[in-house]
């Protein structure tokens, strides 16, 4: 039976840097065998911890699969390389539009501010590539219409995987609505 391998890890980076992508395993894959009734109780397989410190470079590395507890089982490979997309990361603020979800019965909404500023971290290789189009946020109208909140909180809908949320300013805005 072939089960994805599950990446055990305590990972410490230097100061400003982070996971930049999709950390990599190869095999992604390990193949159990034994009795039936032990492998329909395996989801996935995990390695053994990846311990690393102070992280500055992507890293690759070999590391050994969890040891098998089951007498009958055994897996293959015995080990799979790991590669850490690894990158400098700094601080950035976009002013992003808000957009206003769950308006129903079409209220002419007022928002005040229109945009809110998002701040993030983000490598340093995409700095100029994020834009305001990677990030949309929204205020549900249900806070109000159901909960009968006074403001409304702005939630993030859409926001990059390889960036770090840091904060919103406002986190919640005041609204008008004209009937």
């Amino acid at each position: 039976k072939k089960v994805p391998v599950k990446l055990l890890s305590n990972l410490e980076f230097s100061n400003q840097y982070g996971i930049s992508g999709e950390v990599d395993i190869t095999p992604a894959y390990v193949t159990v065998s034994g009795p039936t009734a032990d492998l329909d109780n395996i989801a996935e397989w995990e390695t053994d911890t990846l311990r690393l410190s102070g992280i500055q470079y992507t890293t690759t590395t070999r590391v050994v699969m969890k040891q098998n507890q089951l007498k009958n089982v055994s897996i293959f490979p015995g080990s799979v390389e790991v590669k850490i997309p690894v990158d400098e990361f700094t601080e950035k603020t976009l002013e992003v539009p808000l957009k206003v979800i769950n308006n129903k019965e079409y209220y002419n909404v007022k928002i005040f501010p229109k945009k809110v500023k998002v701040t993030f971290l983000v490598p340093l290789s995409s700095y100029e590539n994020v834009t305001e189009r990677f990030i949309e946020a929204v205020l549900d109208l249900n806070e109000w219409k159901e909960l009968g909140h006074q403001t409304l909180r702005v939630n993030l809908t859409r926001f990059p995987d390889f960036c770090k949320f840091v904060r919103t300013s406002p986190s919640k805005v005041d609204f008008l609505i004209e009937k």
